[in-house]
Order: structure tokens, then C-alpha cells, then sequence
């Protein structure tokens, strides 16, 4: 009769806070690891012959991404990502527990049919993976003039069963997918007709698996000749590029669409998206998610209008990225009762075009909780103009009272009653100080304005000519009778440079926060050397004879970059 070792009897949550805390204290155990992050991964290896119960924690952990290449004959390549090397020791007891699975395969392959076999082997036979929700292909094409003598070669009959057994077994392998990604990687060049006619059959037959289809990997809809009709039903669209055949796949499946996101090269694109051949206006019903990236439009091109025109009247996300594509207000027109989030990363004088137009106002959107001004990737904008043109935006859009999140707006002392009501119906919890630097009293201004602040992100003056004056005692004593009386829910201050101050005076800034507010734990100083801060803020805990008796709290705050 066998005993069991002890380590075996480990509870199973004991099992995974261990193998958390020795694979790394900053990769969550069921979270994403950075892509092509493996050194920590090498910890991971001897826990897979310690016992079931350690191999079963890092399984579930940490084999999520799959890669399966093959290019013919009887070798099949299967890892990990992002293990060290190829782990081939029992990887398949782990294949259940994919997510996603990465099939990189040479196209020819599934045209004569080796594909669909490998597929039938063991360990691929029966579903080997029944929790996979999105399936990414790689189809490699070289020697186009090659692969057509072959295609030439091929029953066209059999080149259709060929594929239709590849995509059947897909299916069987991983019957919950609901989400396909593929690229091809060809020889440079134009491909032949015979090569794009089943190309293009492959790929609508892998589309009509899924209701979410990712375009990224792709360059153009061009080197395929796709069955568009055939696809329907789509939810997800996640495009790179932006061409006439998206356009249209945008359209057939307006009704059932929830997510697109694409790039424009210029204004007219968006033409193909809102507009049939006939001229009529389309409507997304259903569209909750808007995700736009425009190139640099010339500053004389004439913009598009679209008098009339309700494209989007569900929309909850909208996402701006470049010029902004239109002359109206279009994109925004219709969905004031619905729209929750807004990022908008245009130029200043498109903010004006928007404010002008009164599209936002107090009262137009009340469920609108995020709103996000980002810097142009244009470095020639004008800071000050941009400043002026994002304050602007954003206070005609307050005071709302639903506002959680604000970005890029520069500091000014009525600043919390223009963006919500009262301070008691203020819902504001982030907020983003763009090109400002507050002294304390600011800071602890902006915390007792707006009670459910929970991040700040601005510069930092020190503690300012009226703080900086008082006697260390006497400010400390009165920010200690404060606790819990105003930034009851702030826990972190991001700052990005310092204006006029040490290291000494800001670290003196957080230990007084760190006196009135109990949830105050993360200092993010970015650019800013972490360990200095944390040794500035011990000498003070030890030299300063006040702030011994509160020395455990205060130690608790972290200074780091990273959140």
C-alpha cells in the first residue's frame, strides 16, 4: 500500500499562491503573460513531475495559447506559448484546456488533402479541444507558379472535398469557437486566379464557423476571392485595412453586428460602410462597439457629409484614432441616449468642429462615463492649442453627474463643479491632468471636491509655499484629524514630473495623503527613479520622531510605475 508525501496533500489553493509566487510575483497565475515573455516560464518546468495536483495548477494556468504547425509529411510541431522550448512531455494531457489554438499550415497542404489527415491522428482525434474559442490559421503559400501546376493538377472536385473535410474537422476539434483569425504568408507577388479562387473558398468556409472574423493578420481582401454572400451572421469585424470587399461585409451583416473596427485611408470610406450601391443609408441595429483609425488627411480635401444619415442609433463605445474622417456629425448622430464611452484622438481643430456643432452638451448623454482626449500622434499640434480645444470639449459636455473617467483636460480651480453637479452626485473616480503640476493643497482640494476620486494622474509641485511653511508637526497632526473625512476611496497617484520640488518634498506630499486617506497605497512616478522615493520616504519614517507611531501604514505605500 502506497503513502502519499506530504507536498501531495497540499491543499489546491496552497498549490497555486506557490507556484504564483515562484513563477513570478508580477504575472498573475490566470492572466496573460507578455508575448514572447519566457524567463519566468523556466520556473514552471520541475512542478510538472512534482504531483497531479502541481501539474494540474500550472496546466490550467498557463497552457492556454497552443501552436500547431505543419507543412507536410509526418511531422506535426506542437508548443506552448509562452513556454522556454517545445515541452512535447505529455502536452497533450493539457490540450483540453486550450483557449486559443494556433494552426500555422502550408496552404497546399489542404488542398491535397494532408492536412485534414494529420487532423485525424492521435492526439488531434475525437475533440481535443472542446474549451477553444478562438482558432488563428497561418496558411503559408511559396513558389505561386508552383502551387498552380499543382491546383492545375487537382480534380476540382476533389480540391472542394479537400477542403470541406479540412474545415469539417475544424469543427470537431473545437466545436465552441466562436472566433477565427487567419493570414497568409505568400511569396511576394500577385497570385494566380486558381490560387485566389480556393484560397477564397477555404477562408469563407473557416468564416462561417465562427461569428467573430479578425482581419488584422491580413493585408488585403484582394488576394482572396471570397464568397461574401455566404457569410452571415457576424458580430465581430476586426480589420487592419480598409477596402471595398469589407465594406460590403460590414453591410450584409449590419443587422446582426455588434463589433467593427477598421482603418480609413481617406473620408469617402466611410461611404462604404453607411451607403449601398444604391445610395440608400444602412443602419447597425446592433452595433455597440465603433473602433476607428484614419491616415492623414490632406488639409484641402473637401470631408463627406451625411445629411441625414443615423448609421449607428445603439452605439456604447466610439473610438477615434487620427483625423477625424467626416464633415458632420454623423458618427455621433442618434445615439446620445446610449453612447458610455468616448476616446477621441483627433486633432484640436476637429474638437471645435464637434463642439460648434453642439453634438455634446450637459444634458445630451447621460449615460456617458468615460471620456478620453488623448495627444495626436501628430507631434506638430500646438500643445497649448490642444489644451485649450480638449478644456473646452469637455466642459461643454459638464457638468453630468454620470462622468467617471475624464483625461487630458489642464487644472483650474472650479475644475470639480464644471465637470459634475455637486459633490455629492459627482460619480468621477479617474482623472487624467494633461501638462499640469498641482502642489498639495491642490491635490487635497480636487480629493474633498470630488469624494469618489479614486486616481490621479498629474504633475507634482511639492507641497506648495502655504504648506511648505507650517511646521511638520502641525500639518501632519491636522492631515491625521482628517482621515476618512474627505479621499476616503483614493488609492494611487500617478505623477509624471515634478516642478520646482525634490524627492524629499513629494515623498513628504504622499505620507501626509497617506495620513487622511486609509485606502492610499500606490505612488506611480513615471520617469521617475521608483527605489529613491521608497528610500527618501524610510529615511523620514525613521528621522522624523511624528511619523513613527504611523510607520506601519506608511510603509504599506508602494512606489512603482507599474499598476
Amino acid at each position: 500500500m502506497s503513502t502519499l508525501s506530504p507536498i501531495q496533500l497540499l491543499p489546491h489553493h496552497i498549490v497555486q499562491l506557490i507556484v504564483k509566487y515562484l513563477a513570478s510575483s508580477n504575472l498573475p497565475l490566470f492572466g496573460g503573460v507578455p508575448e514572447g515573455d519566457t524567463k519566468h516560464m523556466e520556473l514552471l518546468l520541475p512542478f510538472l513531475r512534482v504531483c497531479h495536483n502541481f501539474r494540474s495548477v500550472v496546466y490550467s494556468g498557463y497552457c492556454k495559447n497552443l501552436e500547431l504547425e505543419f507543412y507536410g509529411g509526418d511531422r506535426v510541431l506542437t508548443s506552448w506559448r509562452p513556454w522556454p522550448c517545445r515541452y512535447r512531455e505529455s502536452d497533450h494531457a493539457a490540450y483540453h484546456l486550450a483557449r486559443e489554438v494556433h494552426v500555422k499550415v502550408d496552404s497546399l497542404a489542404v488542398f491535397n488533402g494532408q492536412a485534414h489527415g494529420f487532423l485525424l491522428r492521435a492526439p488531434f482525434s475525437d475533440c481535443p479541444f472542446p474549451l477553444a474559442r478562438t482558432l488563428r490559421f497561418s496558411f503559408s503559400l511559396w513558389q505561386l507558379d508552383y502551387a498552380k501546376r499543382v491546383l492545375d493538377a487537382l480534380d476540382p472536385a476533389e480540391l472542394r472535398a479537400n477542403i470541406s473535410a479540412f474545415v469539417g474537422r475544424v469543427k470537431q476539434m473545437a466545436p465552441k469557437v466562436n472566433e477565427i483569425r487567419q493570414e497568409l504568408v505568400m511569396q511576394l507577388g500577385h497570385p494566380p486566379d486558381i490560387v485566389k479562387k480556393y484560397f477564397g473558398s477555404l477562408v469563407t468556409q473557416l468564416y462561417q464557423l465562427a461569428s467573430r472574423v479578425d482581419l488584422r493578420y491580413y493585408q488585403s481582401l484582394a488576394h482572396m476571392e471570397l464568397q461574401l454572400h455566404e457569410i452571415r451572421d457576424l458580430v465581430h469585424i476586426n480589420s487592419r485595412n480598409y477596402d471595398e470587399k469589407l465594406g460590403y461585409l460590414a453591410r450584409l451583416n449590419a443587422s446582426t453586428l455588434q463589433y467593427l473596427t477598421t482603418t480609413f485611408n481617406r473620408g469617402e470610406d466611410f461611404a462604404g460602410v453607411i451607403r449601398n450601391e444604391s445610395g440608400d443609408y444602412v443602419q447597425y441595429p446592433h452595433l455597440h462597439t465603433l473602433k476607428l483609425i484614419t491616415c492623414v488627411i490632406p488639409v484641402d480635401m473637401r470631408l463627406p457629409i451625411f445629411p441625414g444619415a443615423v448609421p449607428f442609433p445603439t452605439l456604447r463605445h466610439i473610438a477615434l484614432d487620427g483625423e477625424y474622417p467626416l464633415g458632420d456629425e454623423t458618427i455621433f448622430r442618434g445615439n446620445a441616449a446610449t453612447l458610455e464611452f468616448l476616446s477621441l484622438m483627433i486633432p484640436p481643430e476637429k474638437l471645435v468642429l464637434l463642439r460648434e456643432r453642439r453634438v455634446f452638451s450637459p444634458t445630451s448623454h447621460p449615460k456617458l462615463r468615460y471620456v478620453r482626449i488623448l495627444q495626436p500622434a501628430d507631434d506638430t499640434q500646438d500643445d497649448i492649442d490642444m489644451l485649450v480645444a480638449n478644456k473646452d470639449f469637455v466642459l461643454g459636455i459638464g457638468p453630468n453627474a454620470a462622468l467617471r473617467e475624464v483625461t487630458n483636460i489642464p487644472f483650474c480651480t472650479d475644475l470639480p463643479r464644471m465637470l459634475s453637479p455637486n459633490r455629492d452626485r459627482s460619480c468621477l473616480q479617474y482623472l487624467l491632468l494633461y501638462g499640469t503640476s498641482l502642489d498639495l493643497s491642490q491635490v487635497i482640494m480636487l480629493l474633498d471636491e470630488i469624494p469618489l476620486l479614486t486616481d490621479l494622474h498629474c504633475g507634482s509641485r511639492g507641497l506648495g509655499l502655504h504648506i511648505a511653511e507650517q511646521p511638520l508637526e502641525d500639518f501632519a497632526n491636522f492631515m491625521s484629524s482628517k482621515q476618512g473625512k474627505f479621499g476616503k476611496r483614493f488609492r494611487c497617484w500617478h505623477f509624471d514630473c515634478l516642478v520646482a520640488c525634490s524627492e524629499r518634498e513629494v515623498t513628504l506630499c504622499v505620507l501626509y495623503l497617506a495620513l487622511a486617506c486609509p485606502n492610499f497605497n500606490h505612488v506611480a512616478p513615471n520617469g521617475n527613479n521608483d527605489d529613491s522615493f521608497k528610500q527618501e520616504m524610510d529615511l523620514l519614517i525613521d528621522s522624523e520622531d511624528l511619523l513613527k507611531p504611523y510607520a506601519l501604514r506608511l510603509r504599506r505605500i508602494a512606489f512603482s510605475s507599474d499598476i
